[in-house]
């Protein structure tokens, strides 16, 4: 993944907008309503691309998020976290909170677009640390069954320096109202750390009501151990609890 890609995908998605300035409104929607929502999660080990953030320790939850019909929405997203071991000097890092605001087209019966900026804050950190970073994220999905990531930071970690990312994924209907979710990623992390890294993941997810559960597999290779300490890459299993309101 390089800067040139991931521009030229930014702005085919901003010219679907300006030629197709409804299709992000629901069918049947005035335009002019809002939604409320949000989640509790519980989950065994908070994993982001592949790898560890709590140190393969359990991790709580909880999102806040607000869309309209034209397709604008926004949330908040607050978890724990714990990147360095109990023997290694503390960071003071203890949670994130995720900030974003985004807009999600659907461009006829099958293809949808999702672009929205993510502000990751980390309070609590020492005085000389700051993690804190925006990123631009876009996603283009094919009915719900197909899709491809891509993001861009220009200050990964706070470290003043560009990251790319880039994910392909796939969804399947098992039986029993099984969902399964398989994806390949690849987190363009050289210019901060000398190197970048692969990572799969693997789900099965089921739903009951607005409650759902997920089991999921994620391995983390060809430089994630550069990069990460021992117990926050590699391969794990995860089990997430989900509820809806």
């Amino acid at each position: 993944m390089n800067r040139q890609a991931a521009f030229l995908f930014y702005i085919a998605q901003a010219l679907f907008v300006c030629l197709f300035p409804n299709v992000g409104k629901s069918a049947g929607g005035d335009g002019g309503g809002f939604q409320l929502g949000g989640s509790a999660t519980f989950a065994s080990d908070y994993v982001f691309r592949g790898v560890s953030q709590t140190m393969g320790r359990p991790a709580a939850q909880a999102s806040l998020d607000i869309e309209h019909d034209n397709g604008f929405y926004a949330y908040a997203w607050v978890t724990n976290v714990d990147f360095y071991p109990d023997a290694e000097v503390d960071d003071g890092a203890r949670s994130e909170i995720d900030l974003a605001v985004g807009f999600v087209a659907d461009i006829g019966d099958r293809w949808s677009i999702d672009t929205l900026l993510v502000r990751y804050v980390f309070p609590g950190t020492r005085r000389d640390v700051n993690y804190d970073y925006n990123e631009l994220i876009s996603r283009l999905r094919f009915d719900d069954r197909l899709g491809v990531t891509v993001a861009y930071a220009n200050d990964v970690d706070g470290t003043s320096t560009e990251s790319f990312f880039a994910e392909v994924g796939a969804s399947f209907e098992l039986p029993s109202e099984i969902a399964l979710d398989v994806s390949y990623g690849y987190f363009d992390l050289s210019s901060a750390y000398g190197t970048g890294y692969s990572f799969v993941t693997a789900a099965l997810t089921r739903a009951f009501g607005d409650a759902s559960a997920a089991l999921s597999f994620y391995s983390a290779f060809d430089g994630s151990e550069q990069i990460f300490f021992e117990q926050a890459e590699g391969s794990r299993l995860v089990l997430t609890i989900d509820v809806s309101f």
